[in-house]
């Protein structure tokens, strides 16, 4: 596996907060902006230090892109006009640059990546959607394309059926892909409210096929804590922190609850 397929997971930006938004971004000398909700092309949760063999379709058999080109940039007025002309000019610049990379290199997936997280940054969602697509097409186990997706039917779109299938199909590339994971716990907990007993579900097999991940041990153990569960609560907030230590966060949520017994 090449350097440019681990562990990158970097926070880069426009110099901008936008309420709401919080992105995991790729290692580059790019500054673009992104959301927590929209990945990268490399799972990078497995503490095992461990990453995902991405597959991807040889160049000369890859089939070709027929989404909305990756230089054109449907951008929202409201999110151009929070940011400086030439900032705007410059990610403008960015993708005309990725474009032309790209049909040179189309089996780079980071540069395919990175140009979706551009479109999405500026609510081009048709073109951010169609990188996806095709990323997925040309890389067929790649988890993050499938989560990305997701987020989008489900954020964007409502479509909760269609971004439930995408988690599914990440998670089942995955079975140690901490985000597909907690966004399928999401969706079944906070948009399809009769499912709530499968976020519970889903996050227990994310568990159990990753024990050290401490970020599902939390995030189950949030979801305990609103059930008024104190027990199960406590038991997942102190397995997450005896495996981050050093998150106060946890400890102080742990002090909190054990003051209400």
């Amino acid at each position: 596996m090449n350097n440019k397929n681990k562990k990158i997971i970097f926070i880069l930006g426009l110099g901008l907060l936008i309420l709401g938004l919080g992105f995991q971004l790729s290692n580059q000398s790019r500054e673009i902006a992104s959301d927590s909700n929209f990945s990268t092309s490399t799972p990078t949760n497995d503490p095992s230090g461990e990453t995902q063999e991405i597959i991807i379709t040889p160049a000369d058999l890859l089939p070709p892109y027929q989404g909305v080109p990756v230089a054109d940039l449907d951008a929202d007025l409201k999110i151009v006009n929070q940011i400086s002309s030439a900032e705007f000019e410059r990610q403008k610049k960015i993708l005309i640059e990725l474009s032309e990379n790209l049909k040179s290199n189309p089996a780079d997936i980071e540069s395919w990546f990175t140009a979706a997280i551009i479109k999405k940054f500026f609510n081009d969602l048709v073109g951010a959607r169609d990188i996806w697509e095709y990323v997925a097409k040309i890389s067929p186990n790649n988890s993050v394309a499938h989560n990305n997706l997701g987020n989008l039917e489900k954020l964007e779109n409502k479509n909760y059926s269609v971004a439930e299938s995408h988690y599914l199909k990440a998670i089942s590339n995955d079975p140690k892909f901490s985000p597909a994971i907690t966004n399928l716990a999401e969706l079944y907990w906070s948009f399809l409210l009769d499912r709530q007993p499968d976020a519970l579900k889903i996050l227990k097999q994310g568990i159990a096929a990753n024990p050290e991940a401490a970020d599902l041990m939390a995030t189950l153990g949030g979801y305990y804590r609103s059930l008024g569960d104190k027990e199960q609560s406590l038991k997942y907030f102190k397995d997450a922190l005896n495996l981050n230590p050093k998150n106060e966060g946890l400890r102080k949520v742990i002090q909190d609850i054990e003051a209400t017994l």
